[in-house]
């Protein structure tokens, strides 16, 4: 349980702060 919440709030922060190496991949 502990672990999908932290991959969960993993994701909100990518989301929120794509690293700038998403942008090639889109």
């Amino acid at each position: 349980a502990q672990a999908s919440a932290e991959l969960e709030r993993l994701a909100r922060h990518a989301a929120s702060e794509p690293l700038p190496g998403q942008d090639q991949l889109l």
